[in-house]
């Protein structure tokens, strides 16, 4: 895995590809930072960070779509499958060269925070937060655009696909909301791809665990069929592919049931043990002061909420 990883990460700074996306990332998120932080005065890095989250539908189609299309179409990827490798280990190494050179970027912004420190009061735990969710968003990104990669020999349907597949998941709740407003078992089965609306309850001012532990599971998952893409294609080779196909549409089922009853068992759990409050003010916390106007009140408080009647 460590020569797969030196050899890509290597390729990627020898090469336009890999300074063009820090550039990008670096670029924009400083030219947002500047206008929205700096220039306006506001002092959560979270604004900027949720004004620049489409930049990566661009730039990660454009960093993965060669990373395994370039070797199928050249013919190298034979050599690799043919080496003694693991094929999770290509992958792993492949997945944290691009992992690495999205860190870059993503480390200058955490700097931001500081530099606002320095002329006032910053919110750092949401500002933090929102770096993080950047990263998580990124990386989730990235396992897709490498499976995508996996899957084609043209660079141009890699980057394609990986553009419609990201944006559709950015655009989820739209899409949903369009398809039905009360919802149904479509708009269930779509949510299960739905970026957006993990990105806003992340964004929001909390920690969500659920919203982390979904973009992991979906990192998760999407390498793994990385995997069995490439080691369905060593197996062409052999007379073992029929068992092998068996063996790796049980395990894709085995592991998709997996990463559903993971967030499925998350979601049943109450949101005072997955969220975590990172507001500077504690917005979403039971304060004393809170629990103390509570027990004060003298007259019934009647709470209006309005909700569809599937509760959806």
């Amino acid at each position: 895995m460590r020569a797969i990883y030196r050899r890509e990460l290597r390729a990627f700074f020898t090469s336009v590809t890999g300074w063009l996306f820090i550039a990008a990332h670096i670029c924009l998120a400083g030219l947002y930072f500047f206008a929205v932080n700096l220039l306006s005065g506001y002092g959560n890095v979270a604004d900027t960070v949720s004004s620049i989250l489409f930049l990566l539908l661009l730039t990660t189609p454009v960093l993965t779509m060669r990373i395994l299309a370039e070797d199928r179409k050249q013919k190298t990827d034979q050599l690799i499958l043919t080496a003694p490798v693991s094929v999770s280990g290509i992958v792993l190494g492949k997945y944290l060269a691009m992992a690495t050179v999205f860190t870059v970027p993503v480390g200058v912004m955490a700097l931001f925070p500081l530099i606002l420190r320095s002329y006032g009061t910053v919110p750092m735990g949401e500002s933090y937060t929102a770096v993080l969710v950047y990263y998580l968003f990124g990386l989730a990104c990235i396992a897709v655009g490498l499976f995508v990669s996996s899957i084609t020999e043209s660079q141009i349907i890699a980057a394609v696909v990986t553009f419609a597949l990201l944006f559709a998941a950015y655009m989820m709740s739209a899409i949903t909301s369009l398809i039905s407003q009360s919802g149904n078992w479509l708009t269930a089965i779509l949510n299960a791809f739905n970026f957006s609306s993990r990105l806003e309850d992340l964004l929001g001012g909390t920690l969500d665990l659920k919203a982390v532990v979904y973009f992991v599971t979906v990192i998760a998952v999407f390498l793994f069929l990385t995997v069995q893409s490439i080691q369905k294609r060593r197996y062409q080779i052999s007379v073992r592919s029929l068992k092998f196909g068996a063996y790796s549409s049980g395990m894709i089922v085995l592991v998709a049931a997996i990463a559903v009853f993971v967030n499925l068992a998350l979601s049943a759990l109450p949101d005072s043990y997955t969220t975590i409050d990172v507001t500077q003010q504690k917005l979403y916390s039971l304060t004393d002061t809170t629990k103390n106007l509570v027990q004060g009140l003298q007259e019934d408080v009647t709470i209006y909420v309005i909700n569809s009647e599937s509760g959806q």
